[in-house]
């Protein structure tokens, strides 16, 4: 089962979307949500502004395993991946991306990024996220249960792009 976060925000999509992916913002990104290092950012065919192509961010980051209980926080290791994420097209009227992570951990949380212009103005960012863990028996369980961290992580780097754009 998928989580679903959506958000509004006063910018145009792909306003919203070229400011999300700014060095600075992810800079932010990288020292507020648990980044390990600053994430590459590579623009394929020049920027987006410029008539560039798709966009891959190659976020490294390590996720809060707090409240992970003590037998499944050993398949989580140190809890490092990298969040991959691939906006495959950015425009005025629709941004889309797919994301997924890359790590040793017995599991992949991957899903999709839409930004629209929404009713009156400005845009709605929709985030769709699932994860899939490969642990006998237990792997459904602890899938939803990491949908639901997602969720709230989602949450945040909304909260963070928020205030992060609204000082711009």
């Amino acid at each position: 089962m998928a989580k679903t976060v959506v958000r509004a925000f006063p910018r145009a999509p792909r306003a919203l979307v070229e400011g999300m992916l700014g060095e600075e913002y992810q800079r932010l990104r990288s020292e507020r949500l648990g980044g390990t290092g600053v994430p590459e950012i590579t623009w394929e065919g020049g920027r987006a502004d410029a008539g560039g192509g798709p966009v891959t961010v190659r976020f490294p980051r390590r996720l809060p395993l707090d409240d992970v209980p003590g037998p499944l926080r050993s398949l989580a290791g140190g809890g490092e991946l990298v969040q991959v994420e691939r906006w495959h097209l950015i425009s005025d009227e629709r941004c889309a991306a797919t994301f997924t992570t890359e790590s040793a951990m017995p599991g992949t949380v991957s899903g999709t990024y839409e930004v629209v212009p929404a009713a009156g103005g400005g845009a709605t960012f929709t985030v769709v996220a699932s994860a899939t863990i490969r642990v006998p028996l237990i792997g459904g369980r602890i899938a939803r249960e990491v949908e639901g961290h997602v969720a709230n992580l989602v949450e945040a780097e909304m909260d963070l792009a928020a205030e992060f754009l609204a000082e711009r």
